[in-house]
């Protein structure tokens, strides 16, 4: 889910191979590595420079189109 939130704003969420830790990136080369839910979110805040708002009406209508098409 979080990789549906973040990609609504343009960043891209995976875990590392080594599960321990995760990356955070925008499509703009920049990368932060975060170690757990709270700092992903910081991490995505922080390379969108500006809050992250998952109720956010767009990122709710593409989450429920993408649910209903797939």
């Amino acid at each position: 889910m979080l990789t549906r939130i973040f990609a609504g704003y343009g960043l891209d969420y995976s875990d590392d191979p080594t599960g321990v830790t995760s990356l955070v990136s925008d499509r703009k080369g920049a990368i932060e590595v975060a170690g757990g839910l709270g700092e992903a979110w910081a991490a995505g805040e922080r390379l969108l420079g500006r809050p992250l708002d998952p109720l956010d009406h767009a990122v709710l209508e593409r989450l429920t189109a993408e649910t209903r098409s797939g």
